[in-house]
């Protein structure tokens, strides 16, 4: 979609990649994300003329059942995965299998067989003919392949529920967004710097220490008293689905900041934070 003269849009998730109108000045989101990567793609069409632009969240806790119930739900069977697979390596018609045909033939929906399908293509075990018919692209074992593809579809499920848990993170933490969305990424902001500046997060905190300095005007700055104790500790080691073990660096009741041998400093929301013992 292209033009200039158009005041307000409303979209699907395909807005990441059916706007092409460089001025947007806002995008608002009344509905969470199943992923980071999806949020950027669809936020980061904001403000493509290089002019200031706003992105704002909506976020409530029905968000995540909601993302849930479309990531999640009931795996294909093995049983299924071997129907479709049986099928397929039984015998070929010319020019290959229709998606319609194998579904009646397996006796499965087409939404269901689409995800057999998909986990079969991941592990390299289907071709489509010159006709747009599927074939079998593997002489591996039959369990062989149903292996691998249900093996496939777990690991998908699995990277799913992270993509969304990250999700989660970055809507209710309180330190900056751009610094989490960046380390998500494996990378930091400029300079190794700990706040972008321009973020909500970052807003508040500048606000805080502007209160602070006129509450205690000509005195040195002492660091707020936590109001509850901490949840973990600094030294102590815990777990987090995601990343494996850490060891906690800092504490505070939006983030907890963890140290993880192959991933670095990471700040985690407390809820996905599994505690060991103290020490």
């Amino acid at each position: 979609m292209r033009g200039d003269n158009t005041r307000v849009m409303v979209a699907t998730n395909a807005f990441g990649m059916g706007i092409d109108k460089p001025d947007i000045r806002l995008v608002l989101h009344a509905q969470m994300p199943a992923s980071i990567e999806a949020y950027v793609q669809e936020c980061g069409r904001a403000g493509r003329d290089g002019e200031p632009a706003d992105c704002v969240l909506l976020f409530r806790e029905g968000d995540r059942a909601l993302q849930q119930f479309f990531t999640g739900g009931q795996l294909p069977s093995r049983e299924e995965l071997s129907a479709v697979w049986r099928a397929l390596a039984s015998h070929t018609p010319q020019g290959g299998w229709l998606p319609a045909a194998l579904a009646g033939v397996a006796r499965l929906p087409q939404r269901r067989l689409d995800q057999v399908l998909a986990a079969l293509r991941s592990v390299r075990a289907l071709r489509s003919s010159e006709a747009g018919g599927l074939r079998p692209a593997t002489r591996r074992e039959p369990q062989a392949v149903v292996d691998a593809a249900a093996t496939a579809l777990q690991q998908r499920q699995q990277k799913d529920r992270d993509g969304l848990a990250a999700m989660v993170l970055y809507a209710k933490a309180g330190h900056c967004r751009w610094a989490g969305v960046l380390a998500y990424f494996g990378e930091r902001l400029d300079d190794g710097a700990a706040r972008c500046g321009h973020c909500d997060s970052c807003e508040r905190f500048t606000a805080l220490l502007a209160s602070e300095r006129e509450a205690a005007p000509g005195s040195s700055m002492q660091p707020r008293q936590p109001t509850q104790p901490r949840a973990f500790e600094p030294g102590q080691r815990v777990r987090v689905r995601r990343f494996g073990w850490g060891e906690v660096q800092d504490c505070t009741a939006d983030a907890v900041s963890i140290r993880f041998p192959r991933h670095g400093l990471r700040d985690i929301h407390p809820d996905f934070v599994l505690a060991t013992a103290r020490g």
